[in-house]
């Protein structure tokens, strides 16, 4: 089908670009730190995680595009239709402790959770749905927000393709433990082809623009 026919189903999502260096040599894709962007065709809108077709080489041949535009195009989409949600860590407790403790007493175990002073204010990051929710990091303007919000640089941690888990930046964390704890989440809860990366990244306010901060070949250098 033409590229007109099917421009506003073109959706994205973020991968670990190792963990997928096979199939990236038969899809296009956007590089992004140790990470790539992967675009897919939603059959069904409201399902369009669950309900889509990968979209090949052969698709952007005969659309006579680049990955760059077919990024473009995704980004667009993506971002509109499946907005960003940030909540506190706070908040996510809150929403899971009284659907499994009932609303009483869970009020009662997050007062007394919570009661201790906050050193490390940490933010989820992901979509409207929960599904593919890491990708709104590539969200134009998203994390520029939120640095904007907070008057500091970001740590970003890969909580899963899903989502990721945003710290307020400040010189007394240590980033190889930070990495460490990624490292063993990933290894004892994330279902293997959900986990996104073992790095941890910084966004820069000053630069607009994510890196690594730490990764496994500098596992020697002292921080």
């Amino acid at each position: 089908s033409s590229l007109e026919g099917v421009r506003d189903r073109i959706i994205y999502k973020l991968v670990n670009y190792e963990k997928n260096e096979k199939l990236l040599g038969d899809i296009p894709h956007v590089r992004f730190c140790d990470l790539a962007a992967v675009f897919s065709l939603a059959v069904d809108l409201r399902n369009a995680y669950q309900m889509s077709a990968m979209i090949s080489n052969e698709c952007l041949e005969r659309w006579g595009i680049d990955s760059e535009t077919l990024f473009g195009i995704a980004a667009a989409n993506t971002q509109r239709r499946f907005p960003t949600s940030v909540k506190t860590m706070a908040e996510v407790m809150r929403e899971i402790v009284s659907e499994s403790m009932g609303e009483e007493q869970g009020k009662d175990f997050l007062d007394e959770l919570f009661s201790a002073p906050q050193t490390c204010p940490m933010y989820v990051m992901s979509n409207s749905v929960g599904i593919y929710g890491a990708a709104v990091v590539l969200y134009d303007g998203e994390l520029r927000r939120l640095a904007s919000a907070l008057g500091r640089d970001l740590i970003i941690l890969p909580s899963s393709v899903h989502e990721v888990l945003v710290i307020p930046y400040n010189e007394e964390l240590v980033i190889r433990d930070l990495r460490e704890m990624v490292r063993h989440v990933n290894e004892s809860e994330v279902p293997e082809e959900e986990v996104l990366s073992d790095n941890v990244y910084r966004y820069n306010r000053d630069t607009d623009m994510v890196s690594v901060i730490y990764d496994r070949q500098q596992e020697s250098v002292p921080q």
